[in-house]
Formats: C-alpha cells, structure tokens, sequence
C-alpha cells in the first residue's frame, strides 16, 4: 500500500500543538488524504470548480446549515435578520437590581384657567414616525425599525428568545397568582411602601394600625396588583375592584397568597365592568364613596390593556382613551393625600403629554418609571402620582368631557375622527420643566428598549446563548422587595367536619347537658348565642343546637 494512502486508515483523534492548533504531522496527513482523494476524482473525469454529476450539475459551494426556525415555511427571510453572525455585546445594557426615582413636582398653577374647549378632534393616526416632539427623533426612528423587525417573527421562538434573554425573568411570580402580583410588590418597594404602608412628610403613619387601608384595583383583572396588597395587608385592607366580566375579570378563587374576602368587585351600573362608559364611572364612584364614608380610597391602581397584535407601533394612540378612563376614575375615588399607579406604553404623542399635564396638577409629585418586573423590551411603563390635592375638580371635569367626546364618537360614523389632544400644544410647551422631563424619560427607556431589542434579535438568532445573572438578580430583587422566595401552593384543604369539630371542641370547655330541671334557669333568651353545626359523618340525619351565655356588655354575632 502506498504510505500517502495509508493515512486514511489512522486514528480520528488529532494531535495538537502548542499553540492550540493542529500538528504539523496531522496537517501533512489531511494534505495527503485530500490529494489523494483529488487524484481519484479526475480520474474519473471531475474538472476543478464543476460541480459533480455527468455534466458538472452539481453544487460548488458546502452546503450551508439551516437557519429554520419556527414553522414559519423553509427559505422565509425576515429583513433584518439576515446576517448570519450575531455578537451580542454584554457591556450594552446595565444590569443592577436596585432603582432610583425621578420626581417631578406638582405644578402650582391655578386650574382655573382649563377649558373644556382645549379638546381637539382630528384625524386618526396610524403611524407613529413623526411623533417626535418630546423625544429625539433619532431614539424614536431607531426604536420603532427595531420593533418592526419581529413583526414577522415565530410567536413560540420569539417568546424563548424574550425569556432566554431578559436578566431578571427568572424572578416570575413567586407565589402569587401572577406575575403582575410582583410587579405591584416592586412598584411599591421602590417607592418606600408608600402605597401599603403610607406616610405624612413628618414620616407618620396616615393609616393607624386600627383603622381598614382601602384600596381601588381598575382594569387589572384577574387580580395580581389585589393578591399582593392582601397578602402585605392581610385583613387591614378593604379592596374595591373595577374590570371587565368575563375572561378579563377578577379570579378571587385563586388567591392562594391571601384571602379575598375582604375584595368587593364592582361593574358599574350596566354590570359589564367597561370603564369607558360614563355611567359605569358614575357608578363605580357612588360605591366607593358610600364604603369608605365619603373620604375615598387611600390609593388607587391601575393596570388597563389590551392586545394589540400587529399594530404594537401604534399601540399608545389605541390606548388613548384607556389611559383617560383610568386617571379619570382615579381623580373621582382617591382622597385627598393618596396615591395613583397607571400602566401607560409610550407617551410620545400630544394627547399623553396633555394627560400627564393634567396629572401634575392634580398631585403633588408624578414621576415616570419603568419597573424591573417589566420585560425591558416592551414599552410598558408606569405613571406614579404621590399626594393628591383637595381640589382637582377642574381637570376631573375636563377629563369627564373629554370621554363623552369620545363615547360621541363611538356611538356615530366618525369617519376616522378622533380626540387627538386634551391640551393646546402651546400650553404643554409652555410648561418647561414637564417638556423636559418627558424628553428624558422617553429617550432614556427608548434607548433602553432599543437595546433589549436587539438582545433579543441575538438570542433569536444564536439559539446557544444565555443570560447567567438571571438566578443572582431574581435573589438581590426578592430580596429588596421583602419578598419571600417561595413556591406557589395550594391552600391546605380542611374538611368541615374537622373545622366543626375544633369549633365544637372550643365551645365544650364550658358547656354543660340541658335537663328539665336546670333549663328554666337559663331562659333568659338575650343572653345566648346560637350555633348550627353538622355532628359529623357518623351522624347525617342530626344536627347538633350549641348555646352559649354572652357575656355582659358584647355583641351578638352569627356563624
């Protein structure tokens, strides 16, 4: 056998160099194998830079891996995502667990001056390029080109993306129902638990420990920001919830972190929950009221939404009236010295710049934030109102005709008009310190998105990576919260008959047998107190009467 032919029959294992590379010997062996291969090819009549087959039909090039993914058909090309290459550079994006806020003061500018003819109807908008005016242009152009280019993606490989990629994922629900439940925890730790724990400048408590912490939950079905202030509350708290029936609404069996017996749902006059419609704002707002002896909820949340699958461009101009409704309800149940929580998305537009004027001068201080238990990705982001004034009738009127403009144009052929903006343009300009923190707020958490974006773009496209701080921040995070990193349970079920039966136990220490003879000495019949119970499954036709003797002085309660 010729020596050059005899390398093809040596070990696959390769030695190494020094240097980390092949060995010169294992170099001049694959040289000598491929030379020997060349030789049979042209034999048999293979000319160099053909492709194989009779008439060189064949493929020149290697044959190149797949890039499918998803079921989205063989050969799709997403723009965008064509390189084949992808380096994410980890020093992009700041990653810390801890969270400063921001605080804007309350403008003092008298509110006397609104007038409801400052709402402005106009056409439609379907787009979003030239909402620049309080944001770069540049943060602007670059977000929304890198927002498009998922809009073709798979649902199933963009979500693993999202998760594989997002540092503080792993932190997920915890033991609440869900993940919003945390969210609210978050929202509440970084303002110093001034929404279940709420303080005076001086740093006293405004709600003594023996009187109820009333609370409203709008448009947050099933419940999560609810489920979190229970379980910090426990029975100190009295919850008032405002959302739509059906697949949108409060899920109160599954409040495993906490009991919602203390949370009293409410869908308005018309019994749908749709907090748009005038009536059921009205309504919503006479029950609490009468709850609460007509002081008010001590803070109000609210995490309104809606899908808005393929228009995610335009998801803030969809939402408009939604973040009206919101900061309406919560102007007419809030009272005087509480808070506000609203989810908003972008706030590029004049209409939420309008809104957020108003805002400021309906509460001492605003402040604009995006949580950690937001994906960074997402354009969600939190509106936080501290301290409401005693006074805020002029913009609660304002903002009450503005929704009847809208329900007008609901109710009638509107050809494409709608309410653009609830403050002149010139007025919101007017008020430099708002412009300026609005044009920070969105070019910072725009840059910010941008580059979660394109984390995302990386991880959808080099399935191997992994972010390694997911397991240290949901630790630090927890942590901060006071959240307690356990699992979510199901309550221990008891049977009745084991509750009855400690009940009975209880109530035996000081009982004793009923005769003819001692029962007319206890027929004073306001003294006693009745209790029904099941006597157990060994006895299913009886059912055991309790008495006991109240003390002098109590009062009389039922079970």
């Amino acid at each position: 056998m010729d020596p050059q032919e005899r390398v093809i029959f040596q070990s696959a294992k390769r030695p190494r160099g020094k240097d980390g590379d092949d060995a010169p010997d294992t170099k001049r062996a694959m040289l000598a194998r491929s030379s020997v291969a060349m030789r049979l090819m042209i034999k048999m009549g293979y000319k160099e830079g053909s492709g194989l087959g009779r008439y060189g039909q064949g493929i020149t090039e290697p044959i190149a891996p797949s890039t499918q993914r998803g079921r989205q058909g063989f050969g799709l090309k997403v723009a965008g995502l064509e390189s084949k290459s992808v380096e994410w550079e980890w020093d992009s994006e700041v990653v810390e667990a801890k969270e400063t806020l921001r605080w804007l003061p309350g403008s003092q500018v008298p509110t006397a001056g609104l007038c409801p003819n400052w709402i402005q109807l106009g056409e439609a908008k379907r787009t979003m390029d030239d909402e620049h005016k309080f944001c770069s242009p540049e943060v602007l152009k670059k977000l929304l080109s890198a927002k498009a280019v998922f809009d073709q993606l798979d649902d199933a490989e963009l979500r693993k993306a999202r998760g594989q990629c997002n540092p503080f994922e792993r932190i997920g629900r915890v033991f609440f129902r869900n993940r919003d439940a945390v969210k609210m925890a978050n929202i509440d730790a970084v303002c110093e638990m001034m929404f279940t724990e709420p303080r005076n400048n001086e740093g006293q408590k405004t709600v003594p420990g023996d009187e109820l912490l009333y609370f409203a939950d709008v448009c947050a079905g099933p419940g999560g920001f609810s489920e979190y202030v229970l379980w910090r509350k426990r029975w100190q708290a009295k919850g008032f919830g405002f959302t739509l029936r059906g697949g949108s609404d409060f899920k109160l069996k599954n409040f495993y972190a906490a009991s919602a017996e203390t949370f009293e749902p409410c869908y308005g006059k018309d019994g749908d929950g749709n907090i748009y419609k005038p009536a059921n704002i009205r309504h919503f707002q006479e029950h609490v009221l009468a709850n609460t002896d007509g002081k008010g909820v001590h803070f109000t949340m609210a995490d309104g939404g809606f899908s808005v699958k393929g228009q995610e461009n335009i998801q803030e101009i969809l939402s408009h009236r939604l973040y009206l409704c919101q900061c309406l309800v919560a102007l007419s149940i809030t009272r005087p010295g509480g808070h506000f929580v609203v989810k908003l998305y972008d706030v590029f537009t004049t209409f939420s710049a309008g809104l957020i004027w108003l805002m400021r001068r309906a509460f001492r201080e605003i402040c604009i934030f995006k949580p950690k238990t937001s994906r960074p990705a997402n354009s969600e982001r939190y509106l936080v109102c501290k301290n409401k004034l005693a006074d805020v009738s002029a913009v609660r009127d304002l903002m009450w005709t503005a929704n009847e403009e809208f329900e007008k144009l609901a109710t009638v052929h509107n050809n494409g008009i709608a309410v653009v903006s609830l403050v002149p343009e010139d007025v919101i300009a007017g008020d430099k310190q708002l412009v300026d923190y609005l044009t920070a707020s969105n070019n910072d958490l725009g840059r910010r998105q941008e580059v979660s974006l394109n984390k995302i773009r990386a991880f959808y496209q080099d399935s191997t990576l992994f972010e390694p701080r997911q397991a240290v921040m949901r630790k630090s995070c927890l942590d901060l919260w006071c959240i307690p990193d356990e699992r979510r349970t199901f309550p221990k079920f008891e049977r009745p008959e084991a509750a009855f039966a400690a009940l009975k136990w209880d109530y035996r220490k000081h009982s004793w047998d009923l005769t003819p003879q001692n029962v007319q000495e206890h027929m004073k019949m306001l003294e006693w107190r009745c209790y029904a119970m099941n006597s157990g499954p060994t006895c299913k036709n009886n059912c055991t009467l309790f008495l006991s003797k109240s003390a002098p002085g109590t009062n009389y309660s039922r079970i």
